[in-house]
């Protein structure tokens, strides 16, 4: 890929914003076959956990409990990926704590610049461990775990809790020691009918131990023929507590959270827990997502397809890990394999399905849930890491919802042909992203009487703002054709 080779270049960041840049070149190209190399990765380092916890796939699926890894001499091989990748993410199935190569493959990962993410149970955490956490600035960690107290995380997880508080004194003491704000610490609360209450009580035990987020799950249902997996959710589902009630305790352990410093959010999905009355009075549906996925989805309502790429322990492959994991896009044995699956007719056709705003069978599971949404924060995450700015490329984002086909407003292509440029002049980036802001503002004020008179005005009167700001950058035939435009002469795009 003659874009993104690597060159000597001062910006250590640079082969990553080609790869960014390339990224959006691609969605705003409408193209299924991308420009750029995945921005993420998910290395499944290890299918391998030490716990069996009682919701977790491994207690129901044989197939999860076949020991695999991805062998470290395999991903050495991946650095032309690593130098163009922003975030590297080191977890699956499994613990990654298991991977015996954990810590020289984070070694690789920070030669290459990438941002580093995972989750872990925490029960293989020693003092070993954190040093090199810490001094390796591995960038974020996330702990799950679902009660204050030790019986119910035996119960649940068959974890020792205070172990795991203790790893995150550890982490907290070392990274003071180092004066490092790295690792951030996340953690995942799973709630559901017998934990709901224990909530506040591990926000008051995390108070102190500088944990970053503190995050709330639901369990996930799942569509389809009854399974052991769907007759624990049937028991332990959180839509069978009265709403009012948990909705109190969430809002309590936030105000806990906001006290302590510890940012909060909860991702329970009220729609599906507490199912709204059916009309005339009926009895409410039955919890749980709908068979099949609502159908008023935007084009380009998720874009991890175009962002990310998820190496499994076993060798497959998948979008991302709110896909199923029974998903296979394509199988690879060494790393020439993974360009193929990149642009192969799998992966595309998940593209192509998205572009539509329809929903590939693969991603039913992801959509019932809304789980897609993520690709939002986290891409605004790895922009800001590469210094590039979000709300351009929310700008972008925008013009590309609304469909390969659709008319957009009136500021909208002078507004993309501009925010394109953002990309490829990043040395000018600050100031014309604030002249973008005046294009927009500018062309949505302009009164009907003064575009059907055909009469320039604001932007594009002579020594107007955009003639100023961008003829200089903007290639001639977007500046014949933003005339054009503004003359009823050409079409929507250009």
């Amino acid at each position: 890929m003659a874009t993104l080779q690597e060159t000597a270049d001062p910006d250590p960041l640079a082969a990553k914003k080609r790869n960014l840049r390339a990224f959006w070149r691609t969605v705003w190209g409408g193209g299924v076959e991308p420009l750029n190399r995945p921005l993420h990765l998910f290395l499944e380092v290890t299918s391998r956990c030490n716990l069996r916890c009682a919701k977790c796939a491994m207690n129901y699926d044989p197939e999860r409990l076949k020991a695999q890894n991805l062998p470290f001499t395999f991903l050495r091989e991946l650095g032309p990926y690593f130098a163009t990748a922003l975030e590297v993410n080191t977890f699956g199935f499994g613990e990654m704590f298991l991977y015996k190569d954990l810590r020289p493959l984070v070694s690789f990962l920070k030669s290459h610049d990438c941002r580093t993410a995972g989750i872990t149970n925490g029960t293989r955490i020693g003092p070993a461990e954190v040093q090199w956490l810490v001094g390796e600035r591995y960038d974020t960690l996330t702990f799950s775990i679902d009660g204050a107290t030790r019986e119910t995380m035996a119960r649940l997880r068959g974890a020792d809790l205070d172990s795991i508080l203790e790893a995150l004194r550890l982490i907290r003491d070392e990274k003071r020691r180092q004066g490092s704000p790295y690792p951030r610490i996340v953690i995942n609360f799973v709630v559901q009918k017998d934990n709901y209450r224990e909530l506040p009580g591990l926000v008051q035990r995390l108070s102190e131990l500088d944990v970053f987020f503190l995050g709330v799950n639901a369990l996930h249902h799942f569509s389809g023929p009854s399974t052991p997996y769907n007759e624990f959710y049937e028991r332990f589902q959180i839509g069978q507590v009265p709403r009012a009630e948990v909705e109190a305790v969430l809002e309590e352990s936030r105000r806990l959270a906001e006290a302590a410093g510890i940012m909060f959010n909860h991702f329970v999905n009220v729609d599906v827990e507490w199912p709204a009355p059916a009309p005339g009075g009926a009895a409410p549906a039955t919890a749980g997502p709908p068979a099949e996925p609502a159908p008023a989805l935007s084009p380009y309502y998720c874009l991890y397809p175009w962002m990310s790429l998820y190496l499994a322990a076993d060798k497959t492959t998948k979008v991302c890990c709110f896909m199923a994991a029974e998903e296979n896009l394509g199988s690879f044995a060494a790393p020439s394999d993974l360009d193929g699956i990149w642009k192969g007719a799998p992966l595309q056709s998940v593209r192509e399905h998205i572009r539509r705003g329809a929903v590939h069978p693969a991603c039913r599971v992801c959509v019932e849930h809304h789980s897609y949404r993520n690709y939002q924060s986290h891409l605004r995450e790895m922009m800001r890491f590469a210094g590039e700015d979000p709300e351009a490329a929310e700008e972008v984002a925008a013009c590309c919802t609304a469909g390969p086909d659709a008319t957009p407003a009136r500021d909208a292509p002078p507004l993309a042909a501009v925010a394109d440029l953002l990309y490829q002049e990043r040395s000018r980036s600050r100031a014309l992203a604030l002249k973008v802001e005046a294009l927009r503002r500018e062309l949505k004020s302009r009164d009907d009487e003064a575009a059907a008179r055909n009469r320039p005005r604001g932007l594009l009167r002579p020594g107007g703002v955009l003639r100023r700001a961008v003829a200089g950058v903007t290639p001639a035939p977007v500046r014949a054709w933003i005339r054009r435009r503004m003359a009823g002469r050409a079409p929507a795009r250009p």
